[in-house]
């Protein structure tokens, strides 16, 4: 298994086990995902990449709101970030938990724009986010 897929069954495990769709456990004042900065120390630890100079790319991931943050406007169902662009992105909405890309959203990396999928879905005013990325292999 690549270290990519070894990323990504940690992430849809937890996704699916720890914050499953549907919850309402995350409060938007309190919400601490450091999962980026957890899988970069494991990749550290076990020596099968991470840290500068080693193939991989981390970002730290951030929140952002509806309204406030530019390029993100609420009651409408896109936002676009020219800080995404070339990442591939796990979008968290704040009391509600992941978004999944294969039912809740659609992602463009090359333009750093995401669609929700679902008809009428759209930000609310206020709206947060919690935005994280996936390691990505330098090239």
């Amino acid at each position: 298994m690549t270290l990519e897929e070894q990323i990504e069954s940690i992430r849809s495990y937890v996704n699916t086990n720890i914050v499953p769709n549907g919850t309402k456990s995350i409060k938007a004042d309190k919400v601490n995902i450091p999962f980026n900065e957890i899988l970069n120390v494991m990749i550290a630890i076990l020596g099968t990449g991470g840290g500068s100079g080693s193939g991989y790319e981390f970002k730290e991931g951030y929140a952002i709101t509806a309204g406030v943050t530019s390029g993100f406007v609420g009651n409408t169902n896109t936002v676009t970030h020219a800080d995404w662009i070339g990442w591939e992105i796990q979008p968290f909405r704040m009391g509600y938990g992941p978004l999944d890309e294969s039912t809740d959203f659609t992602y463009n990396k090359t333009t750093g724009t995401l669609t929700l999928s679902n008809s009428g879905d759209v930000f609310g005013p206020n709206e947060k986010l919690f935005i994280t990325f996936k390691p990505r292999l330098i090239v």
